[in-house]
């Protein structure tokens, strides 16, 4: 909004700003907070937190995946148990991004690596990052 021809708007808008960037404090881990406290745009804060977060997903999405991937059914535990593991695993994959094809290939790749070519595996997640 200008100022000028609509000052209460602008208001608004600093005082919104202002809420949202202290909400992304509030709710961050103290390095997020360290990386936010520069900002003082909301908009420009929330871009690029989401940059430095969708560098990391990759990593965080093969370590979801390999967490799936190493979950089993036991005959001493409920079924429902497992499923509500595997269920919330899912969803934190999801909730990162659903990969497309390069992206999940890229991932079981990596995930593929862990055990035999660890130092492959290491200086990919190292470039990737």
């Amino acid at each position: 909004p200008d100022s000028l021809t609509d000052p209460t708007s602008v208001g608004t808008w600093d005082l919104n700003n202002l809420c949202i960037i202290t909400a992304l404090h509030t709710c961050s881990t103290p390095e997020e907070g360290e990386f936010l406290c520069v900002f003082t745009n909301a908009h420009l804060a929330w871009n690029m937190l989401k940059v430095c977060h969708e560098k990391v997903g990759l990593i965080a999405q093969i370590l979801l995946i390999q967490q799936v991937l190493a979950t089993c059914f036991h005959h001493s535990e409920h079924l429902s148990t497992t499923s509500t593991q595997l269920s919330n695993l899912i969803w934190c994959i999801c909730v990162i991004d659903l990969p497309k094809k390069v992206k999940f290939f890229t991932i079981m790749m990596l995930n593929d690596m862990t055990n035999d070519l660890l130092h492959i595996h290491n200086h990919i997640a190292g470039t990737i990052t």
